[in-house]
């Protein structure tokens, strides 16, 4: 049987649009002219009957291959874009990496894929479908089409495109709704540091003359710092930086655990744009440790861009390279 106009991973990336649709009080939704839908619509409840209904048909249909619920969104990425490192998963599924790591290791283990290094660069690891991974993957798409007949047998195949041009377009309405949701509120002050104020950080950090330093101040308590360095003459050609030019590196970033969740990592970030006018430099970059899940979190909400990876022979982590113009 032929594909259908839709491709075989539309109803994935439905789901996971109708899901964060769901979320969000929705006001304006573009179809072909803007239609402003009542508070009262039930736009949003027929969003979230499809995204249960279609993720209970798949659990059932994928169990019999021991893919989990959600898995089979990764296999089938796997399949059409072999090679892919677990931060592309992370940026191609909206998911966060914790989540990546664990269904990943899943499938690996049950022999569905395996990860190898980059032949050229061996810090990046690929991840590729073995035999049985492609034959699971080749049913899927059977059923899925199947699936797709179903659901679509009453609408010509203008109504076909329709839909997925519409839904390109939701997806990308919902991606800044969900970005202005993350905005945080201001509520405490930050303030340039000297040595005696960063005393009640000497276990996170040793402080260095040669480096700028900035806290946050909360309810009159110090409860977290940013740690910056920049070097003008410094030429970032290793790791594929494409800004070589001279930056602003962020060393690191602490907020008191009791304090953490509320915006304020978020805020010390913002503040280096007031620290780049006094350096003349519109460049910022950051090396993240793959467990620093939050870190992670943070620098895609600031939409940062991702540069490379590579393991740290010496700790045996991967880190992941940022950068952004501001």
């Amino acid at each position: 049987m032929g594909r259908l106009l839709l491709p075989n991973n539309i109803l994935i990336l439905t789901v996971s649009i109708l899901v964060e649709l769901s979320t969000i009080k929705f006001y304006t939704v573009f179809i072909k002219e803007v239609i402003i839908l009542p508070i009262k619509s039930n736009f949003l409840r027929e969003i979230e009957k499809i995204a249960r209904s279609l993720n209970i048909i798949y659990s059932k249909k994928y169990v019999k291959f021991g893919l989990k619920r959600g898995q089979y969104s990764y296999l089938i990425f796997i399949n059409e874009n072999p090679g892919l490192s677990q931060l592309d998963l992370v940026n191609s599924l909206n998911i966060d990496k914790t989540t990546v790591t664990k269904a990943l290791k899943k499938l690996e283990m049950n022999k569905i894929i395996f990860r190898q290094k980059d032949a050229d660069d061996k810090r990046i690891l690929r991840t590729y479908p073995t035999q049985t991974g492609r034959e699971i993957y080749q049913e899927i798409v059977s059923e899925e089409n199947k699936l797709l007949n179903s659901l679509l047998t009453t609408f010509s195949d203008k109504e076909k495109s329709d839909i997925r041009t519409l839904l390109d377009k939701i997806s990308k309405n919902i991606d800044n709704e969900w970005k202005s949701s993350r905005n945080y509120l201001y509520t405490g002050s930050i303030q340039k540091a000297k040595m005696q104020d960063m005393a009640i950080f000497s276990d996170i950090a040793d402080y260095r003359i040669d480096h700028y330093y900035y806290t946050y101040i909360y309810k009159q308590n110090t409860v977290g710092f940013i740690e910056l360095s920049y070097d003008e003459y410094k030429k970032y050609e290793d790791l594929n930086w494409s800004l070589s030019e001279p930056a602003i590196f962020i060393e690191n970033l602490y907020v008191l655990e009791s304090h953490r969740g509320m915006g304020f990592g978020y805020e010390l970030i913002k503040e280096i744009n007031k620290f780049s006018i006094e350096l003349n430099t519109k460049y910022i970059k950051i090396v993240i440790e793959d467990k620093n899940i939050p870190m992670l979190k943070l620098i895609n909400l600031l939409e940062f861009r991702f540069v490379d990876e590579y393991i740290d022979e010496d700790m045996q982590i991967t880190k992941y390279c940022f950068e952004k113009i501001i």
